[in-house]
């Protein structure tokens, strides 16, 4: 029944097989072959005849549940097992096999889907073709798909009519926020399963777009799988099964993408990077650090946190809500970093008493802010522009006049930049405009997501379908925010400097304006 070139780890899995297949088929073949005459003769179809079969049929199915439950059984044993050899039969890269191979897959996937249902609750492992009505999907004059249920979007993204990749791309970025990663499995692996009982020719092109839909979800969200053992190891066990039923590139190309998917951490490659400006050794302040390096060092701080960012952190708008800040660390994180950066600044301004120290403090923040904008480090230096315009510092008027012309020119035209004004209008344009690595503004998208989030409910009224007309422009700026996750910038990072960076203290703003108040007395 199996070459013995199947290796040894996988002999559990041949068990799942033997126990249907070797009993219930090959016992059946042996009965019919003792009872069948050495030569042919006509037999009638009597009721004896009929008896006879049934009875047989019984037998089989009787030992078949034996063996079932003996192989159940802990410490079973497998030299007890008789294994029958057969002619080794050559692997086909065909999607349509025989029947005899697609009663055994068949089988094998149903084998699967018992023992993932035995760790989680699912419907029935078979697929029952949902119709189109009011009631499972709505389209607008365009004929998209503006609403639908969970099980209908996933027949038609796996439809051997599917052409639609904007579609399952904006299924697979959203998904996570009306259903489960291991949810998602289950119905995709019912999908695969329920293409077995189709005709020939539906069946081959509905199983391969179920597997391509399968292998697009492991490329293009490979954490879904890291961070989740137990649907890495249902994809492992699908993996298998295809491979014992003779699926040969259905299971290399899952294999291949599970594979990428785990080696897809690299480190970056630094080529012609400008040198660092190294501060001195007994350096203990920012202050003494090269204006222009402590803007690099700062992006590479803020890239790494961003490169670490996932695109579940901004469905729901997680970072807003208590019940699903575990689920957005990075982005908490990102926040966190932008509030106390602010307020060091604004504290480092302010606890400085003497008129031309501040100055040189402040002259230093301006410095800075011309070199992120530079280096297209939007985040950061929305970061400072916020503490310089908090009214701690805003109001030093004696400090700001210090200032020299050109650097007030430049620090003005970057507050241009960054206005908020007709929802962040001329930044929107000027990011778009700039060449990667590029860093964006979280805040501007997250509030594009909360008044998508606010402005329309996630499942329509009265019915089980989806919005999913609200997730296709989630999708979109949640698109826009991570598309530049792959670009790294060609910096060296300096840890002494980084160091300096990350351990910041901050006084609250009541105190700083206290302090400002003391420095720099309101004028009678």
């Amino acid at each position: 029944l199996f070459c013995s070139s199947v290796p040894v780890h996988h002999v559990p899995d041949q068990f799942l097989l033997i126990r249907t297949f070797l009993v219930v088929h090959m016992r059946r073949s042996v009965s019919d072959l003792s009872l069948r005459p050495t030569t042919p003769t006509p037999q009638l179809q009597t009721s004896d005849n009929i008896m006879s079969r049934e009875s047989e049929r019984a037998s089989a199915s009787a030992q078949a549940q034996a063996l079932t439950a003996y192989l159940s059984r802990p410490g079973r044993d497998i030299q007890s097992l008789p294994i029958f050899e057969t002619q080794t039969r050559p692997r086909t890269d065909s999607v349509a096999l025989p029947p005899r191979s697609e009663k055994i897959l068949h089988l094998s996937i149903s084998m699967l889907f018992a023992e993932i249902m035995k760790e989680s609750e699912s419907a029935n492992v078979e697929w029952v073709e949902i119709t189109e009505s009011p009631h499972t999907v709505c389209r607008n004059a365009k004929g998209e798909i503006t609403a639908a249920t969970v099980d209908y979007l996933v027949q038609v993204m796996t439809s051997p009519l599917t052409t639609d990749l904007d579609l399952i791309d904006t299924f697979l970025g959203t998904f996570r926020s009306f259903v489960s990663v291991t949810q998602l499995f289950l119905l995709l692996l019912r999908r695969f399963y329920g293409c077995l009982a189709s005709s020939i020719d539906d069946r081959s092109v509905s199983r391969l777009q179920t597997h391509f839909v399968l292998r697009r979800w492991i490329n293009q969200y490979p954490t879904d799988f890291d961070n989740n053992p137990t649907l890495y190891r249902y994809t492992n066990s699908l993996i298998d099964r295809l491979k014992q039923c003779h699926f040969d590139n259905l299971s290399l190309q899952l294999e291949a993408s599970l594979k990428k998917s785990q080696s897809r951490f690299h480190s970056h490659v630094i080529v012609n990077a400008p040198p660092p400006k190294f501060p001195p050794l007994c350096t203990a302040s920012w202050l003494d650090v090269d204006d222009q390096e402590i803007a690099r060092q700062l992006t590479l701080m803020e890239a790494e946190i961003f490169s670490r960012m996932e695109r579940s952190e901004f469905l729901s708008c997680a970072w807003s809500k208590p019940s699903l800040k575990a689920f957005a660390p990075n982005v908490l994180e990102s926040v966190h970093r932008f509030n106390l950066l602010s307020m060091f600044l604004v504290s480092e301004i302010v606890k400085t008493e003497s008129l031309q120290r501040r100055k040189v403090v402040l002259e230093k923040v301006l410095n800075i802010m011309t070199h992120l904008l530079a280096l297209n480090n939007f985040n950061t230096l929305m970061s400072f522009s916020a503490a310089c315009l908090l009214t701690p510092v805003y109001r030093l008027k004696q400090t700001w006049a210090l200032m020299p012309k050109k650097l007030l020119a430049e620090y003005q035209k970057i507050l241009k930049i960054l206005s908020s004004d007709s929802n962040f209008k001329i930044l929107r344009a000027e990011f778009a405009q700039r060449q990667s690595p590029k860093l964006p503004y979280l805040g501007m998208h997250m509030s594009d997501l909360v008044f998508l989030s606010d402005g329309s409910p996630d499942v329509m009224p009265g019915t089980e379908m989806i919005n999913f007309d609200k997730r296709r422009k989630e999708h979109a700026v949640i698109q826009s925010i991570l598309k530049e996750q792959k670009m790294c910038y060609n910096l060296h990072p300096v840890p002494r400097i980084q160091e300096l960076l990350r351990d910041l203290s901050a006084i609250d703003e009541r105190d700083a304006f206290s302090r400002s108040l003391r420095i720099e007395p309101r004028q009678q």
